[in-house]
């Protein structure tokens, strides 16, 4: 839901989940080519979609498809390792960061992001902001760690759930400039919301499925803080 809001600021951002989306499809039925061209041009859109591409390389290196993982790395990474390094030599910096104005780097403690907007903009702030981050961050990020903890111990880990951990731990490092900005987080957990929404599809978890319309709430703060100029 979170490219609601990006589709006003940048249009590759919705565009990019919309490849890595064809790129999972492509990749579930063992279509390794497409799955590896489409996540390339995701990434060259939106370099968090390479989380997405990186668990289909994993799978590729656990069933030890060694070849197939060499052709299917590097068509993902050499157009976006040339695109890097345009993006260098003609800005003086490469196109892969947090991002945005003021921007601050990844965190190296989990959560600090979170717990900065209390030590930095007071408890008011702070209690206004967890109406967003508890229900459309927190608790959907402590559940994807949570099943993937489960799915280990019981032996039952399959490439959606690497994919909800994958998404979920990048979840405890972001940086505190993007939990503190509703539209930031919001775009930044669109990666999450797939892979949640996933892993609960092939488990059979109505219930999480049904609970997973709760984003459809984020519009309310997508409308008014970003269309509304």
């Amino acid at each position: 839901l979170g490219t609601f809001g990006a589709a006003r600021l940048i249009l590759p951002e919705p565009l990019a989940y919309g490849l890595a989306l064809g790129g999972i499809w492509a990749m579930q039925r063992e279509r390794w080519l497409w799955g590896a061209l489409l996540f390339a041009l995701a990434a060259l859109a939106k370099e968090t979609t390479l989380i997405i591409a990186g668990v289909y390389g994993l799978q590729l290196l656990y069933q030890r498809n060694y070849r197939t993982l060499l052709a299917y790395s590097g068509i993902i990474l050499i157009p976006f390792g040339i695109w890097q390094m345009m993006l260098y030599v003609n800005f003086g910096t490469f196109g892969i960061g947090s991002g945005g104005a003021l921007a601050t780097s990844f965190e190296i403690i989990p959560f600090v992001g979170v717990w900065r907007i209390l030590i930095e903009g007071g408890w008011q702030i702070f209690a206004v902001m967890m109406v967003i981050l508890l229900p459309f961050v927190l608790v959907p990020t402590l559940w994807g760690l949570w099943r993937g903890w489960q799915d280990y111990r019981n032996k039952r880990w399959t490439t959606n759930t690497l994919l909800l951990t994958a998404h979920a731990l990048v979840m405890l490092f972001v940086p505190f400039s993007t939990y503190r900005e509703p539209l930031g987080i919001l775009r930044f957990i669109v990666g999450l919301q797939i892979a949640v929404i996933l892993y609960a599809a092939e488990r059979r978890k109505l219930r999480v499925l049904r609970n997973a319309t709760i984003w459809m709430v984020a519009l309310l703060f997508l409308f008014p803080s970003d269309f509304n100029g």
